[in-house]
């Protein structure tokens, strides 16, 4: 009545049941813990892949936490560009901030819900295992605000996709 392949695959049940759901899992494996989708509108991309973090330098996208910042919970992964990394020279006029004489972007005085906003200020070169992140966006909440990062706060790199 049923073709031969057919009543061999409702025999494997079990076993079929047990590759989707193996599958399932992987996927679900793959998506948590290396891919990285953002909805802010704090850089331009909105997947990125994450990998291994061997070296950083400058231009790299880094994922990290922040321990303690009244803007950004614990548990939080941020993801910025690095804009300016050690060695480099960061200096910081008015509300401009610049890296090697380059403009990297402005600060402002007021989140966008209306809480002040501490501005971080700097002249000089960017001591060894510190790097100065941010967002592409105005609006971003980064180093221009919490400062630098420590290299040892990286968890992981991330590779823009989408």
């Amino acid at each position: 009545m049923f073709p031969m392949r057919f009543r061999y695959l409702l025999k494997n049940k079990l076993f079929i049941t047990i590759m989707i759901a193996s599958a399932a899992g992987l996927l679900s494996w793959a998506i948590e813990s290396h891919l990285l989708i953002t909805l802010t509108p704090s850089l331009s991309h909105r997947v990125y892949i994450m990998g291994r973090v061997k070296e950083v330098k400058r231009d790299d996208y880094v994922v990290f936490s922040l321990k303690g910042d009244r803007f950004a919970k614990d548990d939080d992964k941020l993801l910025k560009r690095v804009s300016c990394a050690e060695g480099d020279a960061l200096k910081t006029v008015g509300k401009g901030y610049f890296c090697n004489g380059a403009l990297l972007g402005t600060a402002k005085d007021f989140s966008l819900k209306g809480e002040k906003l501490k501005n971080f200020v700097y002249d000089g070169v960017v001591e060894r295992g510190l790097l100065f992140v941010t967002g592409e966006h105005k609006d971003s909440y980064d180093s221009r605000y919490f400062g630098f990062i420590r290299r040892d706060q990286v968890t992981a790199k991330a590779y823009p996709v989408w």
